[in-house]
């Protein structure tokens, strides 16, 4: 159960990119289902039917997604500007590694340097638009060469 839990927490699923979770939970459920469907807004539906008939039905319901960040322009300097998916305290983003695009590619939330910031901006968490993700490009045809936008 603990294997399954952390290939799980380890899967990618940023909301409307759920497929690596869909893909995984339907392998590990086929063998025990009776019928398995993704319906139209992808969500996967397994059913499996008791040995003897009951009139009590069990339900297990799960979020296939997680919150995640959206690429929304590169800087000239290479650096990936960015959006969130979902509600995200900007104060725990500050050197979390992630992972971009489909090809999962390495990056780390950055910011301004430190002994850049003035007083003002060293009191108050910073804006999201303050941060960037480095994914190691020197240029932003560098940077469009490896990630797209969206």
């Amino acid at each position: 159960m603990k294997e399954l839990l952390r290939k799980l927490c380890t899967l990618p699923g940023v909301s409307s990119w759920e497929d690596a979770v869909r893909d995984y939970l339907y392998a590990e459920a086929k063998p025990y289902a009776d019928s398995l469907r993704v319906d139209a807004l992808g969500s996967l539906i397994v059913s499996k039917r008791g040995e003897k008939p009951a009139g009590n039905k069990v339900m297990l319901c799960a979020h296939m997604d997680e919150v995640g960040l959206m690429v929304r322009r590169i800087t000239h300097e290479g650096y990936l500007k960015f959006d969130t998916v979902g509600r995200i305290d900007r104060r725990v983003l500050l050197g979390k590694r992630v992972l971009v695009g489909p090809k999962l590619l390495p990056a780390v939330v950055g910011l301004k340097a430190y002994h850049l910031v003035s007083r003002d901006e060293e009191k108050n968490v910073p804006k999201l638009d303050d941060y960037y993700l480095d994914i190691g490009a020197n240029s932003k045809e560098e940077a469009e060469k490896l990630v797209r936008l969206g």
